[in-house]
């Protein structure tokens, strides 16, 4: 049997209703408190199985003769829960923080750059400008064990597979006490200050141009943020905030939950 938490148990969820497979790291969270949240309310329309891949597969991966290797335990395990509930459908939350590293505190050495999508958006009259290609081919790398988990998730199932997107960046750190759930980086923000929300913004839509070319070179697709998350200037809706500067809370987990949802219409349809 799939060892999962009590929130993720199917107990009262009806046999003939959909199994959809969650797997990846920390943006899997909001998802399952959403999914124990409508479990509470008896309103559950899938069974949603989680997969929390750190920290019990850490590390995800290693160097080996100057290529990236996935630990080796993640596909058997990723096989053998396929096997188990025979998904209809794969959520890979692979994006963790690699927009979020460069872009919280203001960094001895402040960098910017010219977002192609919106090129007039301003900035940092104090950072070095970087071409866009240099910094989206270095943060490419940054994404390299993502490509091996996606690869991976392919070979085990023929179940559709979606790429979700870590929530939009927040606009107003002031507005959340927490910090930034990284030690280290709330260090270098109380030593420095915290960077421009823009550059926030910037590295954000730059992963998520990565994220979305990597999908769509693998079969795969990715989900598209819940529009109702987004404030006019593209930031998150404070709503949506959780007790950290990255995460999301539950509600913008059921917002994802809706879209899973209508992806499971669209395939009974299809």
């Amino acid at each position: 049997m799939v060892d999962i938490e009590p929130s993720q148990m199917p107990t009262k969820v009806p046999p003939a209703i959909p199994a959809v497979l969650l797997f990846g790291l920390s943006h899997v969270v909001a998802l399952r408190q959403a999914q124990a949240d409508r479990n509470h309310r008896r309103a559950v329309t899938f069974n949603l199985v989680v997969e929390e891949l750190l920290p019990k597969f850490n590390p995800l991966g290693r160097r080996e003769q100057g290529r990236q290797v996935l630990n080796e335990a993640i596909e058997p395990e990723l096989r053998r829960i396929v096997e188990e509930i025979e998904p209809q459908i794969i959520i890979a939350a692979l994006w963790a923080d690699q927009h979020f590293f460069m872009s919280t505190a203001n960094l001895p050495r402040r960098l910017d750059f010219v977002l192609p999508a919106e090129p007039d958006l301003a900035l940092d009259p104090a950072a070095e400008l970087v071409p866009y290609d240099l910094m989206r081919e270095q943060f490419r790398l940054h994404c390299g064990y993502l490509e091996l988990m996606v690869e991976a998730a392919r070979r085990v199932a023929r179940a559709p597979l979606h790429l979700l997107p870590a929530p939009p960046p927040v606009a107003d750190f002031g507005a959340i006490p927490g910090g930034s759930s990284n030690k280290h980086m709330d260090r270098l923000v109380a030593e420095h200050g915290v960077a421009p929300a823009l550059l926030r913004y910037k590295f954000w839509r730059l992963i998520s141009d990565i994220y979305n070319q990597m999908a769509a070179a693998r079969g795969a697709k990715s989900l598209p943020v819940p529009p109702e998350c987004l404030a006019p200037d593209g930031f998150r809706r404070a709503e949506y905030n959780s007790t950290d500067w990255i995460h999301a809370n539950p509600q913008y987990g059921e917002l994802v939950l809706k879209q899973i949802d209508a992806l499971l219409a669209q395939k009974a349809e299809s």
